[in-house]
């Protein structure tokens, strides 16, 4: 697996095992990755990007109240 390979193209996963990828990140990470935003993370290094920003912004909301 390379941070660009497309989940499902190159790793053939159908859209129940993209459900449950989708799940284990929000477990394993405590983020909440909306449908709508998940049908955009078609490979690793989108996910990281999108769980590096969700991070950042919790941090920058939390400094804020």
């Amino acid at each position: 697996v390379t941070e660009t390979a497309d989940f499902q193209r190159d790793l053939s996963l159908d859209s129940l095992d993209r459900v449950e990828l989708v799940m284990a990140f929000e477990q394993e990470f405590s983020v909440e990755i909306p449908d709508d935003k998940a049908d955009k993370l078609s490979c690793c290094a989108d996910v990281a990007k999108y769980i590096i920003s969700e991070s950042q912004s919790n941090k920058s909301n939390a400094g804020s109240i």
